[in-house]
């Protein structure tokens, strides 16, 4: 073989080597990765209207993260949502601090963005993350305009579809939420509505004894606030002919799942709580946070394909607690 013929022989394997080298690397970072398509929408009878804030800085110092929401968007029964990338994979709250809160400041409402943790799953007690991110909630102003006092029936619903993927079952069951409300009524006080989760405190640590690439550890600092109405590792099992814990809607719609945007066949999750004894001039603010729990979901939601619908309904009477499936 001629010299020059073996040098180009060896500088082409060189390449080759270093292209699949480079490739295998690049496949085994995206396998590392969950992703989910969530398609989020917001509903309301006639009897209420919904404005969606529009967030700027309030360049307060003392709160790099603070925002003023105002509302000048035209009202509307149905608003459609595009999820952030907070959606679209699986995160925890990234600290102690972290407080969904809302305040109200004659028509504008005051919302803090949180931190969230991108997280993955590492074993059964911790996950590997990267530098917690802030994310903006939905902010969304609910009016009474039925000319009466009402009591607002305010639904999670998640939809999963049809026939639907392990994946896509397994990022419905893990969706979480945080909703804090406040209302114009006199007095009123912020509130809480939402699906139990657990924060998250930080620390550095190897991934492994056999490299040198380092993480972050993260654990739980306290409880869950509420109870899951089912557990994730179960969300595939037939029971009766649905998935277990999942509600089914039947050949005809009950008219509660027909008001949440629901059709026939379709396997959904709901959650609700009634705000009582709003009066004609009375509106309700809300700060919504909906994420896919990382401390329940693995990378088996990945590729999920469903739908999170936030309905504004009027109940005759006004339960004082939260009702769960």
């Amino acid at each position: 073989m001629k010299k020059s013929t073996l040098i180009t022989t060896i500088a082409m394997i060189v390449v080759v080597v270093v292209a699949l080298s480079t490739a295998t690397y690049a496949w085994f970072s995206a396998a590392s990765v969950s992703t989910a398509n969530v398609a989020m929408t917001t509903t309301a009878t006639s009897d209420w209207l919904i404005f969606q804030g529009a967030g700027q800085s309030t360049e307060n110092e003392n709160d790099a993260n603070e925002k003023a929401y105002t509302f000048t968007s035209a009202a509307a029964e149905t608003i459609n949502i595009t999820p952030t990338n907070l959606q679209k994979g699986l995160y925890a709250p990234s600290s102690a601090a972290w407080a969904n809160t809302i305040s109200i400041d004659g028509s504008t409402a005051v919302v803090s963005s949180q931190e969230f943790l991108a997280a993955q799953k590492s074993g059964n007690t911790s996950k590997v993350s990267v530098v917690p991110t802030v994310y903006d909630p939905i902010v969304l102003k609910i009016s009474n305009a039925s000319g009466a006092k009402k009591s607002l029936k305010v639904t999670v619903v998640i939809n999963a579809q049809e026939s639907q993927t392990t994946g896509t079952l397994y990022a419905a069951a893990a969706t979480t939420f945080d909703i804090a409300y406040i209302t114009t009524k006199e007095n009123a006080t912020v509130q809480q509505f939402t699906k139990g989760y657990s924060k998250c405190a930080t620390g550095t640590y190897a991934l492994n004894d056999t490299v040198t690439e380092y993480g972050t550890k993260v654990t739980r600092t306290e409880a869950a606030t509420g109870t899951a109405a089912f557990t994730y590792n179960t969300a595939t099992a037939i029971s009766n002919g649905k998935y277990t814990n999942f509600e089914l809607v039947g050949a005809t719609p009950s008219d509660e799942e027909s008001k949440w945007g629901l059709t026939t066949g379709q396997n959904y999750l709901y959650y609700s709580i009634v705000i009582a004894d709003l009066a004609s001039t009375d509106s309700v603010y809300l700060s919504i946070y909906p994420w896919i729990d990382g401390w329940a979901a693995d990378n088996s939601a990945g590729g999920a394909n469903y739908s999170i619908n936030f309905a504004f309904t009027s109940v005759a009477a006004a339960p004082s607690q939260s009702e769960n499936p």
